[in-house]
């Protein structure tokens, strides 16, 4: 298995307004769309549990497995209404979690999950070696709080790049399940 965490201080769910306005919510949909579908959105993914972490909604943390929803989203709004349904009982595989990035990260761990933390000014992705239950954790636009910045190093997770070019969240999920696919080379 491998796993997203997105957090985001601004988005949160609410059914009046589009996502690209509910703090940034498109972010959120999209980037789930790219960890949990193969290529065009046709087929979902069976190995991949994706964690929104956005402290402004309840629940906090809505976490998505791939091994059980029924339906590939297609587009946000798509995204959006798997999630709603699945907050509501009627989706399987999508729950809503009370906590924080912290005791997620505590949760995974003793999973045997291993955390990376994708930023820019991480060591080459390639200074990783690629192995089974790795989670990888990536801030939004506005990149990640100091206070969970702090709490991942004192974790020791490992802070990894893609490179020099900055990509959008959504983009970075999408590169990383092509290279843990095989699809394309370590940067």
């Amino acid at each position: 298995m491998r796993a997203f965490i997105v957090r985001s201080d601004t988005a949160y769910i609410d059914e009046g307004e589009p996502p690209f306005k509910a703090g940034r919510l498109d972010v959120m949909l999209n980037s789930a769309i790219s960890a949990i579908t193969h290529g065009n959105a046709q087929e979902i993914r069976r190995d991949v549990e994706f964690f929104m972490v956005m402290p402004l909604n309840d629940p906090p943390i809505i976490h998505i497995n791939a091994s059980t929803i029924t339906r590939a989203p297609i587009n946000e709004e798509d995204m959006l209404s798997l999630l709603l349904s699945g907050l509501r009982g009627r989706e399987r595989g999508v729950r809503g979690m009370h906590g924080s990035l912290d005791s997620l990260l505590n949760e995974l761990q003793s999973r045997g999950y291993f955390p990376i933390y994708l930023h820019e000014d991480g060591a080459p992705i390639k200074s990783i070696r690629p192995r089974e239950n790795m989670a990888f954790i990536l801030g939004n636009q506005n990149g990640m709080p100091i206070s969970d910045e702090s709490m991942m190093r004192k974790r020791g997770v490992r802070k990894v790049s893609l490179g020099p070019l900055p990509y959008m969240t959504w983009e970075c999920v999408a590169i990383i399940n092509a290279m843990l696919d095989g699809r394309i080379l370590l940067a």
